[in-house]
C-alpha cells in the first residue's frame, strides 16, 4: 500500500468489498494492515475517475467520501478513519495499525508480532500489502509482498468470528489456473481447514479467509452475492473490464 493509492477505483473495490463482509455475530469491525510503502514517482494510483461500471461505485457513501478525498487532495489512510466514524459506513470499530508508519524487510519481525490481539477478533482484517503475497519461487521477499509465515502467523491468532481478506495484484499469467495455484498454496501453507474464497475484477484480486463453518458459510454467501451484483465471473474474471493497471 501506497498513499498515493489512496482513493483510487481499487480502494472503492477493497473497502466496499470489506465492509460487504461484515454482519452481526461475526465480524463487526474491521481493521486495516496497510504495510505502507513510501510514495514514487510512478502513474500507479492514477485511475481515480469513477464510473458506473467499477466494482464499489453502488456504496454512494463510500464513492462519495472518496471522492471528497481527491478533490481536496487528501489522499492518506488515516483519513479513513473519518469515514468509519460516521453512522453511514456500518462499521462498528475501525483500526488503522501502524498508521503513517513505514513497514520494511528489517522490520518485518516487530511489524507483525506489534499487532494487538484486540485488533484480530471479530473483525475482518485486511492485509493490504503493496503488491500481494510472495512469489512461492522467492528467495527473500520484497518490501511489496507479505509472507506465507506472516499470513499464517495473523491468520493463527484471529478468533473464529473473523475473516482474513488478502490484496493481491494479478500477474500477467491465466486468470482461472493461477486463482487455482494460489488458492492451493494458501490451503497447503496456512493449513486451513475451510475453502478460500476470492473476488476479482481480472486486475487485482482479494483472498478470503475464514476459521469456522458459521463464518466460512457467510463469507460464501456475500461472495457469491456481491459477485452478481457487480457482474463478477465466479472465478474472478468480469467481461470488457477496461480499466488495466492499478
Amino acid at each position: 500500500m501506497k498513499n498515493q493509492y489512496f482513493a483510487d477505483i481499487r480502494d472503492l473495490f477493497k473497502y466496499d468489498l470489506a465492509l460487504s463482509l461484515l454482519c452481526k455475530g461475526g465480524p463487526s469491525s474491521l481493521t486495516l494492515i496497510p504495510m505502507l510503502t513510501p510514495d514514487t514517482k510512478s502513474t500507479h494510483g492514477s485511475k481515480i475517475l469513477y464510473k458506473g461500471n467499477h466494482v464499489g461505485i453502488q456504496n454512494r457513501v463510500l464513492a462519495g467520501f472518496l471522492m471528497n478525498c481527491l478533490h481536496e487532495d487528501k489522499r492518506n489512510i488515516v483519513e479513513l478513519s473519518g469515514f468509519f466514524r460516521t453512522a453511514g459506513s456500518g462499521c462498528r470499530v475501525f483500526n488503522v495499525y501502524a498508521g503513517n508508519t513505514y513497514f520494511s524487510n528489517a522490520k518485518r519481525k516487530s511489524y507483525f508480532e506489534g499487532i494487538p490481539d484486540s485488533m484480530l477478533g471479530g473483525a475482518v482484517v485486511l492485509l493490504d500489502p503493496d503488491i500481494g503475497i510472495e512469489p512461492l519461487n522467492s528467495h527473500k521477499p520484497s518490501d511489496g509482498h507479505v509472507t506465507y509465515g506472516e499470513i499464517c502467523g495473523i491468520y493463527s491468532r484471529m478468533n473464529d468470528n473473523s475473516v482474513l481478506m488478502i490484496f493481491q495484484y494479478i500477474p500477467r499469467v491465466k486468470r482461472k489456473r493461477y486463482f487455482k495455484s494460489m488458492k492451493a498454496a494458501l490451503n497447503r501453507n496456512i493449513s486451513t481447514n475451510f475453502p478460500v474464497y476470492l473476488v476479482s475484477d481480472n486486475q487485482v484480486v482479494f483472498f478470503i479467509l475464514s476459521k469456522s463453518i458459521l463464518i466460512s458459510e457467510h463469507v460464501r454467501a456475500v461472495t457469491t452475492e456481491y459477485c452478481k451484483r457487480y457482474g463478477l465471473e465466479p472465478y474472478g474474471q468480469r467481461l470488457r473490464y477496461e480499466n488495466k493497471g492499478r
